[in-house]
């Protein structure tokens, strides 16, 4: 065999070894990947699409019930800043370090485009309640926050890369306009 077809042939071969395991965009199939958290301590959660942070909107009260959660260019500010803890069964609280109050689907409810806003960790109920589930490792840990109540994803509106873009909830699809990293 020539060297040119020997070495073509290789590059081949590790081109579809390469799509028969990550897949034809290059991700690791997410069904391969375990849920998983990140250890403990306190994280920026970033959007992978944007590479923007969650970021609790200081004109709707910093330190109040209600206050919206929008995404907004990372700046190692307390508003930026989440403590990820386990409340049993696969399930998490997320707590903001300037505040202490926990990422919130606004009064509970069900359903797409439901915006997201802090609340009292003691009085929040299912709706401050999230699955956190590692859908891929490359080249950070991705994740997927879902709702306990409808099992829906956290969303950024339309893959928006926008500034003061208020979080909401939608139906899970997998679009880098629900998966996050923790920095």
């Amino acid at each position: 065999m020539r060297k040119g077809s020997w070495r073509a042939g290789a590059t081949l071969a590790i081109a579809l070894l390469s799509i028969l395991v990550l897949g034809p965009t290059g991700i690791a199939n997410a069904g391969a990947v375990s849920p998983a958290q990140p250890s403990a301590g306190w994280f920026e959660i970033v959007n992978v699409n944007s590479g923007k942070c969650l970021d609790v909107r200081t004109e709707t009260g910093l330190y109040s019930n209600g206050a919206h959660i929008q995404q907004y260019s990372c700046g190692d500010a307390a508003g930026q800043k989440w403590w990820v803890w386990d409340v049993g069964n696969g399930y998490y609280k997320i707590s903001n370090e300037a505040s202490g109050k926990c990422l919130n689907v606004v009064g509970g409810w069900v359903g797409w485009g439901v915006p997201i806003e802090q609340w009292d960790c003691s009085q929040a109920t299912t709706s401050a309640t999230w699955k956190i589930i590692r859908v891929a490792d490359f080249p950070t840990p991705v994740y997927e926050f879902v709702t306990q109540t409808g099992g829906l994803c956290l969303d950024v509106p339309n893959a928006s890369t926008a500034n003061e873009v208020r979080l909401q909830t939608w139906g899970c699809n997998g679009t880098v306009a629900q998966q996050f990293t923790f920095r």
